[in-house]
């Protein structure tokens, strides 16, 4: 899973070394460290996303609306747009719209 997204892999940089290191016969002890240096290369960068850890959270929430007596409140306190009333399919959308909204670079959810 996730295969057809990845697209070509760089023959570059810290990615370069490690290949290099299997082709000529690494030790044990060099190649996972090159592997970890080229994984930090690629991770840095996506650990200041804030996307991810805002999806979390959200879905974190999402469960406890549904004991509230006044579910559709509670959806909005949640961080949801809904209707009064909402069904299935306006919950699905609402989330669906909540992942999408960006974030700012303080890490906060940016208001529509």
């Amino acid at each position: 899973m996730g295969h057809t997204r990845l697209g070509k892999l760089s023959s570059t940089g810290e990615r370069a070394q490690v290949v290099a290191l299997i082709e000529g016969g690494g030790g044990a002890a060099q190649l996972p460290t090159a592997a970890i240096t080229a994984a930090e290369c690629r991770l840095n960068p996506a650990s200041e996303d804030r996307g991810p850890g805002e999806t979390v959270c959200l879905l974190s929430r999402l469960p406890l609306p549904a004991g509230e007596e006044s579910f559709d409140t509670a959806l909005r306190s949640a961080g949801l747009d809904v209707s009064d009333s909402p069904g299935l399919l306006d919950v699905v959308g609402a989330v669906s719209e909540a992942f999408d909204r960006p974030v700012n670079t303080n890490g906060a959810v940016e208001p529509e």
